[in-house]
């Protein structure tokens, strides 16, 4: 009996740890505030089209993008450069996975300059990308 209060206890407790380890929703809308958001048919139209942007490419359940999201916005906020924001949750997964393979993504969070709609360059450094850094790679086009 004992063993299974014991369980019972364990099992509450894992359930509890795993759902205070989720994003909020705040948290999951914040992206939205300082980029603006681009569906996946719209980025590749601006690549077709050959246009200058900056691209973000994340996902608000990603750890490392919840990392990485708050030095961007306020990067972003300094240099008053605009970013698209490419959720790559809210896309249907084989177009997402097509696109990313086709511009050599390899992880989230991803940050991107497209000039004449080819990539040029983007942060190698993902999630671990100090503040300044940001905002150089955002001035330097």
């Amino acid at each position: 009996m004992i063993k299974k209060f014991v369980s019972c206890i364990c099992l509450l407790l894992c359930l509890v740890i795993f759902y205070a380890c989720q994003p909020s929703q705040e948290a999951k809308s914040e992206v939205i505030t300082s980029t603006q958001s681009i569906s996946l048919e719209e980025v590749e139209e601006k690549i077709r089209s050959r246009e200058d942007f900056y691209l973000y490419v994340g996902r608000p359940t990603c750890p490392y993008c919840q990392k990485f999201f708050p030095n961007l916005e306020k990067a972003i906020q300094d240099t008053q450069v605009p970013v698209y924001y490419l959720n790559t949750d809210e896309e249907s997964s084989d177009p997402v996975k097509s696109f990313v393979s086709s511009q050599n993504i390899q992880t989230v969070p991803h940050l991107t300059f497209y000039q004449n709609g080819e990539k040029q360059t983007y942060l190698e450094k993902g999630s671990q990308t100090p503040l300044e850094e940001i905002e150089q790679f955002l001035k330097q086009y």
